[in-house]
């Protein structure tokens, strides 16, 4: 390969990389009402359910789609989400991980399955009773 070539594919990897930090959010509305976004940095993020009144709006996913990104970056991308809906908090639910597929690599004359562990974190955006 000559100096400057740049490898087939390697581009749109990069720019996926460093666009989307190939992480993708599904959300699923619960309810139709549109609220004012708000400041990822409020959006609190619970564990257990908190004890002051609230009302569900959506059920947030995030995966990396086996580009092995931490769980706090996919926390970090519910957040995002949830800040866009106009949330005041997170609470993180299920945490999986499962098969992102196999993908089969050439090396020599042989060729090698790889499977890509694919993690995903659930979760409800919730908004306060006032």
């Amino acid at each position: 390969m000559r100096a400057g070539r740049a490898v087939p594919g390697a581009f749109s990897v990069l720019v996926c990389v460093a666009a989307l930090g190939c992480a993708t959010t599904d959300v699923m509305r619960t309810d139709q009402q549109s609220r004012s976004p708000t400041k990822a940095v409020d959006v609190q993020v619970f564990v257990e359910e908190p004890t002051r009144a609230y009302a569900t709006i959506a059920i947030v996913q995030a995966s990396d789609q086996g580009w092995g990104l931490s769980l706090e970056t996919l926390k970090q991308k519910m957040v995002e989400r949830a800040a866009a809906l106009g949330g005041d908090a997170v609470i993180l639910g299920q945490q999986t991980t499962r098969s992102g597929g196999t993908y089969f690599m050439p090396i020599g004359s042989a060729v090698y399955g790889i499977d890509i562990p694919e993690k995903n974190l659930a979760g409800k955006v919730i908004v306060f009773s006032k």
